[in-house]
């Protein structure tokens, strides 16, 4: 009665040596997209690293504090109604950082950033 599973067949060695085949699934790759980045974001993005030692302020707190707006929902409104200037240029973006030097323009006022020397 040869019914019996590998009756009458010898199997070969290298066959029975096998590993199983991995069930686990195969690893996708992301298809890559191709982006348009503006430049003027990207130095802009580069100078706020380089910024990161140097004392900075956020425009939104900015416009607070020199008295040019009540609220901080009032500064980001005007700011994303394109209403502020960062040296001469519309910035929409709240907490861009503001360094020694840059000049804020918000309701026909500009006023120049200067951070006080604090003693230490």
């Amino acid at each position: 009665n040869e019914s019996a599973a590998g009756a009458g067949k010898p199997q070969r060695r290298s066959e029975a040596a096998k590993p199983a085949p991995s069930k686990s699934p195969q690893p996708t790759t992301a298809k890559s997209t191709r982006q348009v980045v503006d430049e003027d974001f990207v130095q802009d993005m580069a100078q706020d690293a380089a910024q990161d030692a140097e004392e900075t302020i956020q425009l939104g707190k900015f416009l607070k504090i020199q008295g040019l707006v009540e609220s901080g929902g009032e500064a980001k409104t005007i700011i994303q109604n394109s209403e502020v200037l960062v040296n001469g240029q519309v910035e929409v973006r709240r907490g861009k950082r503001l360094r020694q030097g840059d000049k804020v323009t918000c309701n026909g006022v500009t006023v120049d950033v200067i951070f006080d020397d604090v003693p230490e």
